[in-house]
């Protein structure tokens, strides 16, 4: 949903923060490709448990420098605990900026439609109302990879129209590189690849819901209260 340029500070558009965000793409892309190497060195791209199995003792020095258990274990905990509080804070700086309670708003709901998603998918609602065909596995969807793919993808929409077009394809490239690290960083935890790529699917669609339809749903409401208010 666009809307007019607010009063925001010039150095968002400088271009030291288009070179920030391209290195830090950069930085996760060359993370995420470190961590599908290790996958495709132990012939577990499909998923499974490879923590254990992370010691410098063979292999190359510059893979393990890239993909070991603390890397992996940082990286997966952050995607539903550190990117989420990211994408929170960014938002609530936005409201306060703008005037406007859509950003905040939209990223709370984001994050609660996240919570439905995971509920259903890992089967918790199931066990809740008592109903055993959907109380299924609770590793058939990935929670730090769908909670990335909706904070780091919320981000990047949030901030889109406060940036310069260069900077903005480097945030949706960044998001991008930060959802792919924290999925692939799930195969190595016990998630296999489907988990993961439904986690992936899901994440996309609640961004998809909440900055198109409910968007727009808003967006008219906006407009129409805008016009009352002015005819009076």
């Amino acid at each position: 949903m666009r809307g007019p340029r607010y009063d925001m500070p010039g150095w968002l558009r400088d271009r030291w923060v288009f070179r920030l965000v391209l290195a830090g793409a950069v930085a996760f892309g060359v993370l995420s490709v470190g961590l599908l190497a290790q996958l495709v060195r132990f012939d577990k791209l499909y998923g499974g448990r490879l923590t254990h199995r992370l010691t410098t003792a063979d292999g190359p020095l510059w893979l393990h420098l890239l993909a070991n258990t603390p890397t992996v274990r940082l990286v997966s905990r952050s995607g539903d605990t550190l990117v989420p509080l990211v994408l929170l804070a960014l938002a609530a700086w936005l409201s306060v900026r703008t005037r406007r309670w859509w950003p905040a708003l939209s990223a709370v709901l984001s994050l609660l439609l996240v919570a439905v998603v995971l509920a259903v998918g890992k089967g918790v609602f199931g066990e809740v109302i008592d109903v055993p065909e959907l109380a299924w596995s609770s590793r058939a969807l990935s929670g730090p990879g769908t909670t990335t793919v909706v904070s780091a993808g919320m981000a990047a929409w949030l901030l889109r129209e406060h940036v310069d077009t260069a900077t903005g394809r480097a945030l949706w490239a960044l998001a991008g590189t930060v959802a792919l690290a924290v999925a692939t960083s799930q195969l190595y935890t016990g998630h296999h690849l489907p988990a993961v790529a439904a986690s992936v699917l899901c994440g996309a669609w609640v961004v998809w819901l909440v900055v198109g339809p409910v968007g727009r749903l808003v967006s008219g409401a906006q407009t129409k209260a805008n016009a009352s208010a002015s005819s009076r």
